[in-house]
């Protein structure tokens, strides 16, 4: 039973260094979201998503700033279908990708990157808002011959 578990959790880790694509820039943040288990689930969001490789890296580099706790909030939001799977393939598909959290609406009332802030907690519908609207805008500018 415990040579199954183990074979279990080795699929599982290569299953995630092979989410890097050979690219050496995505090893260190894997390796950072293997620590602990907020992190493991965004790398099973990123897995089933198809976000891997250089587009894991434009995500992480692009649009959290290289902020691990950043990246953690964006892909709650991406989870909770703030935006849209066409909207987040779109803004993945450019060169340089956008941010889908703006550091404007980190407000008094809404607790830094790392602290404890999600879908039950008061503010988070108003904070999901207000970054989606900038963010569409943004996405807007830059293909404006798209509706969404």
């Amino acid at each position: 039973m415990e040579d199954k578990k183990l074979e279990n959790y080795k699929y599982l880790f290569e299953e995630f260094y092979a989410m890097s694509d050979n690219l050496k820039e995505t090893e260190p943040i894997i390796k950072e979201l293997l620590g602990n288990i907020e992190g493991v689930a965004c790398l099973i969001y990123c897995h089933d998503f198809g976000i891997r490789g250089f587009d894991l890296y434009k995500l992480y580099n692009d649009s959290c700033a290289c902020n691990i706790e950043k990246f953690k909030r964006t892909i709650l939001m991406l989870r909770e279908n703030v935006f849209t799977e066409e909207e987040i393939r779109d803004n993945l598909d450019f060169i340089y990708s956008i941010p889908f959290i703006s550091d404007t609406t980190l407000t008094d009332d809404i607790p830094d990157y790392g602290m404890d802030f999600g879908p039950t907690s008061e503010g988070w519908n108003k904070y999901c808002k207000q970054n989606r609207e900038i963010f569409i805008s943004k996405l807007k500018e830059l293909k404006p011959y798209k509706k969404y």
